[in-house]
């Protein structure tokens, strides 16, 4: 998988930071899943729409 990070910068020490993935298990037995509490924040600094099965 690729990312498209701004390529316009011409500093040479530029680093790119995404925020921190918080991550949540729920469920138990068969039906447990894993969420990611911050899919906003994180979707909108690798500029994508976030797809989520409930409310965002």
């Amino acid at each position: 998988m690729s990312v498209n990070v701004n390529h316009s910068v011409s500093d040479q020490f530029y680093h790119y930071k995404m925020p921190r993935l918080i991550a949540k298990v729920e469920g138990k037995g068969n039906g447990i899943k894993t969420v990611i509490v911050n899919l906003i924040d994180v979707a909108k600094a690798l500029h994508w729409t976030p797809i989520c099965k409930k409310t965002c």
